[in-house]
């Protein structure tokens, strides 16, 4: 989400995936509680070619309903949240 837990988290993840050889090929905030979250959040995102993973750092319910919608256009994109990276 686009509050600071959200970007320390995002800055946290891009640290990390790069010091473990990842490459983040593109990072996106929302605004947290919207009710347009994961219509706006996957957007565009089943046409990047290479992604292989997404991470949201958000509460678990808003995780796995991100997860159900993107994964129908990609059923094998893994959806990280904040206790599984």
């Amino acid at each position: 989400p686009d509050n600071a837990e959200g970007l320390e988290s995002a800055k946290q993840f891009q640290a990390e995936a790069t010091r473990a050889g990842a490459k983040v090929v593109a990072s996106r905030s929302y605004d947290a509680g919207s009710p347009a979250v994961i219509a706006s959040a996957i957007d565009g995102w089943s046409e990047q070619k290479g992604v292989q993973a997404v991470f949201v750092p958000d509460q678990a319910a808003t995780v796995a309903a991100f997860a159900r919608v993107a994964q129908i256009p990609s059923p094998s994109l893994t959806v990280l949240g904040m206790q599984s990276w």
